[in-house]
Order: C-alpha cells, then structure tokens, then sequence
C-alpha cells in the first residue's frame, strides 16, 4: 500500500509520515541526499530508505515502531529480542580476592577497598 498525500512543507510530510499508529517502513526520496537524510532521520519508522525501496541486509535490524510488528528480527538487535540480562549482585564485605577492574576505576579508593 501506497500513500500519496500532498504537503507544502517539509515539516508537515514529515509531520504526515509520523502520524500514522504504524511505523514498519518509509522512504525519501529527492536529489538533494544530505537533506534527504534529514528528513529520513525525522521519521518514526524502523527503516527508512533515501532514493530506493526494499533493500534489507540480514544484519540490519527489522522491524517498526509503534503498532508495527513484534519487535525487531535480524541482526544484533534482533538477537538481542531473546536475551533478558540481569545483574546479580552480593556484599561479600571490603576484602576482594581478584577484582581487577577495581584499582583500575578507582573503586578501591572510593570505597575503601582492600585486597587479598
């Protein structure tokens, strides 16, 4: 589906483009690139293509904002859609047997640490 919709600035297209709830996909299109870029970097879509349409690569992120798909695919963004980190931490007390990014950050100083 193709939308063809007039306007008399650049701010309303783009204002136009972003008001949709959907968002998988625009594109530019102009001869002027650097202001093309601009005006791609404006819009609320998770791909944006400048003169061209359709070109995905497989270690590109896709997938769009808002109401526009599951999240991402491909790539490392799209890896990281099945990876829930988590930090555990535990206070052993001040004494560190092998922490050695500790002296290097300062952290020893900071919080008094000694070590082992």
């Amino acid at each position: 589906v193709l939308s063809v919709i007039p306007y008399k600035t650049v701010d309303e297209a783009v204002k136009l483009a972003n008001a949709s709830i959907y968002g998988l996909a625009g594109a530019v299109w102009s001869t002027d690139v650097p202001r093309a870029l601009s005006v791609a970097r404006r819009i609320k879509a998770g791909t944006v293509w400048v003169n061209d349409y359709h070109v995905l690569v497989p270690s590109g992120p896709y997938g769009g904002y808002r109401q526009s798909g599951l999240g991402k695919e491909l790539g490392v963004a799209g890896c990281l859609e099945f990876v829930q980190s988590k930090q555990v931490w535990i206070d052993q007390g001040r004494t560190l047997k092998s922490h050695i990014w500790a002296p290097v950050l300062g952290l020893d100083r900071i919080f008094g640490i000694t070590y082992e």
